[in-house]
């Protein structure tokens, strides 16, 4: 399956030849093209069917007859343009590119398949630039179900990059939307991709078709991630989705559909999926504890379940989100007690060290980022992995594979020097907009009392370059949980609004992105956002914590943009000398260039990672690892383990109980 290409046209002899022509031109020039029957995810019927819709951005809609049905293929074309219409009033296109006879003369294409000698000719004929471009991309849109908030995007053509990606029209690659609209035969089925590939996006326009879907409707549908506050949003914005989507099915919420988190409280059951299927089936709930963890729950329930022999499911349909989170027993209770369908959606680069559960055999797999600049990419996968700290590969944290490099959608190139350059493919993320004086990744060298400054500073640079941003285009995000960083953001925030009249939203504090704010925060809270612009601070040296890595990489691919890094100068200037070459050739040459590691270096890098999936693990677990990690003496852990215990009651979070177990620790001494 290539993302470059889709088709949902059937294959004969008279066919064939043009679509795998078109397959051809579409990889081998890293273009979009779409092959429909009639506009995707609509119950339309034509008499016709004879046909092949060919759908490509910045060019005019191609019609084409494969059967010579001549008059039927007339009645269809005219068939088609009306109901092209009728959806473009559906969703609000009308009012801005206004009623067919203004673009279905200038934007359509008719042709027989016998009259097409030279289809590349063809293609570039029917190119289309500037305003009639965008038209017909907000045409494509809407035939492929790729709908997007005309409101927003408008038809007007993009002044700069900023606006460019305030009114991009999304369009879906091929593997999306093969996602969204072809039946899978698997039980389980697994997306796997990059952050910022569209996987949370793409689970809802699967549950929108499941719910309002003719042969799907009335079935009992769950929607679960393992986070309360993301259940939360999921929740609340799933009403607004379907409002957008014209959705005309009512919600029947604990009824047709739940949205919840994974682990839920007894006495609530619709608060959690393992709440609800302990309730279900009567089954024994376990609450949280210092010394059971949710695999520990999950597996309980297994075993439970499988006394009983077989037994009814309570679900028809699962769609489950960030699925690197979840315990393997968790998602085996899904798939236990789910009749139909679950669709399973993870990133397999969300830990860049926990490589050994990483997901290799994805039925759907999502490897080019529509969000973050490729060089972004290569400059936060190479600062997570600590390749270019140094020009020593036995310094590097971890290795990936050749073929867990393609599955993270990087090519990889070898010289005889033993140097490997790694890169990855443009894409066209925005329109045609000169980006050639942007920089993706700046790095700013600086004190860390001089943060602050320098976070004003490049507003100002931001403000003074880009006249219509506005606080909601730039989010703050510290890498390490230390008081230091929550005092600069209370020392900046009456500053901000002072200057820019902007108003500073702490989102440690408030768990979500409000509108027309500054958004600030620490790494635990960054999950699903994105900004044109990243500020990214590293208050202090870089060093092997596995964390701190890991922080860096989702924090500088949350920019569609510019991520700005601001480090301290307290580093090993050889160290920041080295990273600095090393972002200047990613800027220039669009590759990352380093000395490959030994055979044995690799296996050695491989088998020193540990698994950082906490989110699920005990608190007693995660604190004996900190204690062994510091050496701490047995005859004192249980005098630690039980304070821990006491202060942190039920919280599981990692930076939390890190930074009390240090606190206990300095109170024993």
């Amino acid at each position: 399956m290539d993302s470059f290409f889709y088709n949902d046209v059937p294959v004969n002899s008279t066919n064939e030849k043009l679509i795998d022509s078109l397959k051809e031109y579409a990889i081998n020039n890293l273009k979009q093209v779409y092959l429909i029957r009639k506009p995707l995810g609509t119950n339309y019927v034509y008499d016709y069917n004879d046909i092949m819709i060919v759908l490509i951005p910045k060019h005019k809609i191609w019609l084409i007859d494969y059967g010579n049905g001549k008059d039927r293929f007339e009645d269809f074309c005219d068939d088609f343009i009306d109901d092209l219409s009728s959806i473009s009033d559906k969703y609000g296109y009308k009012e801005n590119i206004g009623r067919k006879r203004q673009w279905h003369e200038n934007l359509i294409f008719k042709s027989e398949i016998g009259g097409i000698t030279d289809y590349e000719k063809t293609i570039k004929d029917t190119e289309l630039i500037e305003e009639n471009a965008r038209i017909s991309n907000l045409l494509i849109s809407l035939l492929t179900g790729s709908i997007n908030d005309i409101s927003k995007t408008g038809k007007e053509v993009p002044n700069d990059i900023l606006d460019a990606v305030k009114r991009r029209i999304i369009l879906y690659d091929g593997v999306q939307t093969d996602f969204i609209y072809k039946n899978s035969s698997h039980k389980v089925v697994k997306i796997q991709g990059l952050a910022g590939t569209g996987k949370t996006e793409l689970l809802l326009r699967k549950l929108k078709e499941l719910y309002a879907g003719t042969e799907t409707r009335g079935s009992r549908i769950v929607f679960t991630c393992f986070n309360k506050i993301l259940a939360k949003n999921l929740k609340d914005r799933i009403p607004r989705f379907f409002d957008f989507m014209r959705v005309e099915e009512q919600i029947k919420w604990n009824e047709n559909l739940f949205v919840m988190s994974s682990w839920g409280s007894y006495n609530r059951k619709f608060s959690g999926v393992y709440s609800y299927i302990c309730s279900y089936y009567g089954l024994n709930f376990f609450a949280f504890s210092y010394d059971k963890s949710f695999e520990d729950v999950c597996h309980d329930a297994l075993i439970e379940l499988g006394k009983r022999g077989k037994i009814e499911s309570c679900f028809d349909y699962m769609l489950i989100d960030e699925s690197q989170d979840f315990p393997k027993s968790f998602l085996q209770l899904c798939e236990k007690v789910t009749e139909k369908q679950i669709f399973v959606a993870g990133d397999i680069f969300q830990n860049i060290f926990d490589v050994s559960e990483k997901e290799t055999d994805p039925e759907y797999l999502l490897n080019k980022c529509y969000r973050t600049d490729p060089k972004t990419l290569i400059f936060a996968h190479s600062m997570g992995m600590k390749l270019i700290d140094d020009a020593n590969p036995q310094s590097y944290i971890t290795w990936l594979t050749d073929s867990e490099w393609n599955l993270c959608g990087y090519e990889i190139e070898r010289d005889k020097e033993n140097y490997i350059s790694i890169s990855r493919q443009p894409i066209s993320r925005f329109e045609d907009i000169d980006t050639s004086g942007i920089q993706s990744v700046e790095l700013r060298v600086k004190p860390f009392n001089t943060y602050e400054n320098e976070i004003i500073s490049i507003i100002d640079e931001l403000r003074e370059k880009y006249k219509n941003i506005t606080p909601d285009d730039i989010g703050i995000i510290f890498l390490e949980n230390e008081n230091d960083n929550y005092k600069l953001i209370d020392k900046l925030t009456p500053k901000v609004y002072e200057k820019y009249n902007w108003v500073v939203n702490k989102g440690y504090t408030s768990k979500t992105k409000a509108q027309n704010t500054l958004f600030a925060s620490n790494i635990n809270n960054v999950k699903g956002l994105e900004f044109p612009f990243i500020i990214c601070l590293a208050k202090n040296k870089f060093n092997n914590n596995y964390r701190i890595r890991n922080a860096m990489y989702m924090a500088l691919t949350r920019s569609f943009i510019s991520s700005y890094f601001v480090v301290c100068s307290d580093n090993d200037s050889k160290v920041l000398d080295n990273i600095n070459k090393n972002l200047e050739h990613i800027q220039k040459e669009g590759s990352l260039k380093i000395i490959e590691p030994s055979e044995e270096q690799k296996q050695s890098k491989r088998r020193s990672l540990i698994s950082q999936k906490n989110i699920y693990r005990s608190q007693k677990e995660i604190v004996e690892d900190i204690l062994e990690e510091f050496h701490i003496d047995m005859d004192i852990r249980a005098r630690i383990h039980e304070a821990v215990k006491t202060i942190l009651q039920d919280q599981n979070d990692v930076d939390k109980i890190r930074e009390t177990v240090h606190t206990v620790i300095g109170l024993m001494n």
